[in-house]
């Protein structure tokens, strides 16, 4: 893949000071053909292990935890921190080796994958034989994460995690302890994330040698695949209406997407139109105030505030989504004139808003109900009729090929080609 020349290594710490040197001298051996930027998160380390990594060179990225947080916590920190292209967690506790990093990166720039996961239980090298429990509780727990996300890994515990850095500085990691893990997991899995697995060596500790992870840390993942996997996904993420007007919406829509570049504007966090579309098209381009830039498979999201100049380049895009987007942006006819700039010749746009009629029933909805954002509605600048969106659009150097009434009335649906010239005006056939 083009542009990949850095990794970043995050290496949480804690009380390895039997291992730390060792580690890293196995870390700056193996080349990657990459350059390497090592990052260490000591977690507030008790047996001397600080000491030895204050000792250590200045090409070292070392950060301090004054308290011990826990290894999430010491990712999140040094997820924050990296600033490679890609990034790989590695444990400090020799149990994996770095040599195999290679067989990780394979996936990643061959440009399959966007995450790819060291399995310990399908690889045909060393595997020390160890702890028969810790064995099937890992199983017990990668099949409960197999069911809540629909995919089939093998070893959903594995430490060896590689990231493209821009998906998961995307992710919000939440959990401080080993239940990092399975929240990442789904967490991934929820944005659609390509996760390859590959065979790894396994050199396991005994509790003699260091090794901290007991079956406590077994429940609390559990309850974190419950936590991430079940009560988030469909209880408490949002006004349970709000879901069901979006995939209305994204219906109407998906019968006019042509298989080129298309760009939804005002995307959304779930990013659930571009999820949908990305396997019917070339490429996705997602928009939205309220996301992180990220780029997965053939899907690219750029934040945005909408009273500046879209991120796109003049004539870029085949077709412009915007699905009840309109409504809330200050100046809907600036917006327009954008979308014109980004478009293709004979470019499309689809768009939805929200007709005068639906003002009382989402108010009613929103303040009352409380089934629908009332932020949402309370943001509506104004609602729309068919008269009013069809002179926007023809004034700002579109053709109506279609405009109506959907959903009862209360929402309005239109599909208009970009002119070729502002001159050479082809008939209107929103009528037809």
């Amino acid at each position: 893949m083009e542009n990949i020349k850095t990794i970043s290594f995050i290496i949480p710490v804690y009380n390895e000071r039997n291992t730390i040197i060792k580690l890293l001298e196995r870390v700056d051996s193996v080349d990657l053909g990459l350059e390497k930027e090592i990052i260490l998160i000591d977690d507030c380390s008790s047996d001397g292990t600080r000491e030895i990594i204050e000792e250590l060179s200045e090409k070292y990225l070392k950060i301090y935890h004054n308290v011990n947080m826990g290894k999430g916590a010491a990712i999140r920190t040094g997820v924050q921190t990296a600033s490679g292209e890609l990034l790989i967690i590695q444990d400090a506790d020799l149990e994996y080796d770095p040599e195999e990093i290679k067989i990780l990166l394979s996936p990643v720039l061959r440009g399959d994958a966007d995450i790819v996961y060291g399995s310990r239980f399908i690889s045909s090298g060393a595997r020390r034989a160890l702890f028969f429990w810790h064995m099937v509780g890992n199983k017990f727990l990668t099949l409960m994460t197999n069911m809540v996300t629909n995919i089939n890994l093998t070893d959903m515990e594995t430490c060896y995690k590689l990231f493209k850095t821009d998906i998961i500085k995307n992710v919000s990691i939440e959990e401080n302890r080993f239940g990092f893990e399975a929240e990442i997991t789904i967490k991934a899995c929820q944005m659609n994330c390509r996760i390859y697995e590959v065979g790894i060596s396994y050199y396991g500790r005994t509790y003699h040698q260091g090794k901290k992870i007991t079956w406590k840390d077994g429940v609390s993942a559990l309850k974190c695949i419950i936590k991430y996997g079940i009560i988030r996904k469909f209880i408490n993420q949002e006004p349970f209406l709000e879901k069901f007007l979006r995939k209305l919406r994204i219906r109407k829509i998906l019968p006019y997407i042509q298989s080129k570049i298309i760009c939804d504007i005002g995307c959304g966090k779930d990013m659930a139109f571009l999820n949908a579309v990305s396997p019917l098209v070339y490429k996705c381009i997602g928009i939205d105030k309220k996301v992180s830039a990220v780029s997965y498979s053939n899907i690219e999201v750029k934040n945005f505030e909408f009273q500046n100049k879209i991120p796109l380049e003049d004539e870029s895009v085949d077709t412009v989504t915007m699905m009840a987007v309109l409504e809330h942006i200050e100046n809907d006819i600036d917006m327009i004139a954008e979308i014109k700039r980004i478009l293709k010749p004979e470019g499309v746009l689809l768009i939805t808003v929200p007709s005068e009629k639906a003002r009382p029933v989402l108010e009613f909805l929103s303040y009352r109900l409380h089934i629908v954002s009332k932020e949402e509605i309370m943001d509506h600048k104004r609602y729309y009729t068919v008269e009013s969106l069809k002179d926007i659009i023809i004034s700002s150097g579109f053709i109506c090929m279609k405009i109506h009434y959907f959903q009862f009335g209360y929402n309005i649906f239109c599909c208009a080609q970009k002119l070729l010239k502002q001159g050479n005006r082809p008939a209107d056939k929103s009528a037809e």
